[in-house]
């Protein structure tokens, strides 16, 4: 049974969490101010700490610093409105796990707690020790592992914490793209690069203070007390140099890209953590670059770093608050440019940033699994839209309504079971819904996704593969799986008028989606000329900014009204 301890002035909210976790079998204890609850946490062990960040003696951070003092396996988890980027980064700096803005979610305080301990167990797995003294080396390469350099990288801080005289510096190396050495040759080949490159770097690295293998195809190398920090970056780009110069294995010459990622540091923080992942900042910014750099760490990534955990956890807040809206896009008949459905888009209505596309959120909600989350808000936010059109609004009940499904929400179990629930709920008809997926989906696992696929037809939801042609393009696949509709992605409409290769490759996509019984659609309509290109391949259906960029639901109505009628074309 995990312990919690909960400091919060307000009373509601600490009685509040101790009657919500306490039914999730968690041990709870409580304090009103700062000093009762650093006495608390020294007196007992605790596994989570949650402190509000303004307490009425002390800062929630103050808090947390003493009380890790003497337990610095806890996890804190902080309790803010909106903190300063300077309390964000000192958070950082004490491990805090998570940041929870009022009003609190008892769901949103349970996931965070879950992920706490989770990153706790992973750390733990991380830092135990080897079974037996003779077990501190890598048994591939040879090199002092991830344990024992971690310890050696503890000493070298708590050195040079009584003494500011000295520095260190701490250096990440890793192969880009390793992945690709081992698919490409085979993972033998791909342990012997390993070998190899451990043994330059010992070679190299006499003058380091330890050079060690963290995992995979990542290394470390710690250099005390170097003489400069020129001297350090010239080293870095040395052993860069040595690790890059082709191999020969097994009569196989094999060249690797290497990127570094180097943070030197004059003042020293208690944690080995703190260290580590500004390297690995490093390292991650000089690889989303292009790979094959030496990245030294400057304050700036950590801010980056601050401003996407604030970004985050706005997002996951957003989903709580209902801060979504949908956006809607004509989709016209080409030949007579009458309407046939609408796209619902996602929008977010940042409490800061005003309104943000998808492109600027729904990365980062994949990124931290809250995808299906979103994906479910939208699936029944436009089943509830469109039965409310159909009720109000003459000659609806024959209108389409495209809806966007991520492929990992569209793949969970259960997802059929919601699409018949939103139906029923609603009492729609499964004809006026229409799911776009991309090529991807049907791809990546297609014998799950065509399972899927079928279940969604015998409902009678109509199907459609969304940016066809930008992807896989593979039409064996489309034989296979019963859809209804592919869209041309706006990447292709662009250079109808411009490009011969693209207007055939449009071309060919047509007749054979024709041959199919597939309709087509033309997304990103700007012009007239556009139009006319994509009249003469006789696309069905087009949309785009020339007829009307997407509109908030007040606006649909005269959306309607406009393309009620037949246009001579």
């Amino acid at each position: 049974m995990e312990r919690i301890l909960v400091i919060d002035d307000e009373a509601s909210i600490r009685k509040a969490l101790q009657i919500g976790l306490a039914s999730e079998d968690f041990e709870i204890d409580s304090a009103s101010d700062g000093a009762s609850g650093i006495q608390m946490g020294q007196r007992k062990s605790y596994d989570i700490l949650i402190a509000d960040l303004c307490l009425p003696d002390m800062t929630g951070l103050d808090v947390i610093k003493e009380i890790k003092s003497s337990s610095p396996a806890i996890i804190p988890i902080v309790i803010t409105g909106k903190g300063s980027m300077q309390s964000s980064l000192e958070a950082i700096r004490l491990e805090v796990s998570d940041y929870l803005e009022k009003p609190l979610s008892l769901t949103s305080v349970k996931a965070s707690i879950a992920r706490g301990l989770e990153r706790r167990s992973i750390k733990r797995t991380e830092d135990r020790p080897p079974p037996s003294p003779g077990g501190t080396a890598d048994g591939l390469t040879g090199l002092p592992e991830r344990s024992q350099f971690m310890g050696r990288l503890k000493q070298a801080i708590t050195e040079r914490a009584r003494d500011r005289d000295r520095s260190l510096a701490l250096l990440l190396l890793d192969i880009d793209s390793f992945k690709g050495v081992n698919d490409r040759y085979g993972h033998h080949v791909g342990d012997r690069v390993l070998i190899e490159l451990a043994a330059r770097l010992k070679t190299d690295g006499k003058q380091a203070g330890m050079t060690a293998r963290l995992d995979g195809d990542t290394f470390a190398i710690l250099l005390e007390d170097p003489p400069s920090d020129d001297q350090v970056v010239a080293a870095a780009r040395k052993w860069q140099r040595a690790a890059e110069q082709p191999m020969v294995v097994d009569g196989i010459t094999v060249s690797v890209q290497v990127s570094i990622g180097l943070v030197i540091k004059r003042h020293f923080f208690n944690s080995t953590d703190d260290l580590l992942r500004d390297a690995e900042m490093a390292l991650e910014h000089g690889k989303e670059r292009g790979g094959g750099r030496v990245q030294v760490f400057d304050a700036h990534m950590l801010e980056q770093a601050v401003a996407a955990l604030q970004f985050e956890n706005q997002l996951r807040l957003g989903i709580q608050k209902a801060e979504f809206t949908l956006h809607y896009q004509p989709i016209i008949q080409t030949c007579d440019q009458t309407l046939s459905g609408f796209e619902a888009l996602i929008r977010w209505n940042h409490p800061e940033r005003g309104l943000l596309p998808p492109s600027e959120f729904i990365p980062k909600a994949e990124e931290i699994g809250i995808i299906n989350q979103v994906g479910q808000w939208v699936l029944h936010e436009a089943g509830r839209q469109l039965k409310e059109w159909q009720t109000h609004i003459a000659g609806f009940e024959k209108i389409v309504l495209n809806v966007n499904i991520a492929g990992c929400h569209f793949l969970q179990p259960g997802f059929t079971d919601d699409l018949q629930t939103i139906l029923a709920e609603n009492n729609l008809e499964p004809a006026n819904l229409k799911l776009e997926l991309t090529e991807s989906v049907l791809m990546d696992d297609s014998e799950r996704a065509i399972e899927i696929i079928k279940a969604i037809k015998t409902i009678g939801v109509q199907l459609a593969v969304d940016d066809f042609g930008t992807g896989y393009s593979a039409f064996s696949y489309l034989q296979q799986l019963p859809l209804d509709e592919l869209k041309i992605g706006e990447c292709f409409v662009q250079k109808l008028g411009t490009s011969t290769e693209c207007y055939e490759i449009v071309k060919t996509i047509v007749k054979l989606s024709k041959k199919l019984g597939l309709k087509v659609v033309a997304e990103g309509v700007e012009n007239e000329s556009q139009l006319d290109k994509i009249r003469k391949l006789d696309i069905d259906l087009v949309q785009g900014f020339f007829f009307s960029r997407p509109v908030e639901n007040e606006a649909v109505p005269e959306v309607v009204r406009r393309f009620r009628q037949p246009r001579l074309i």
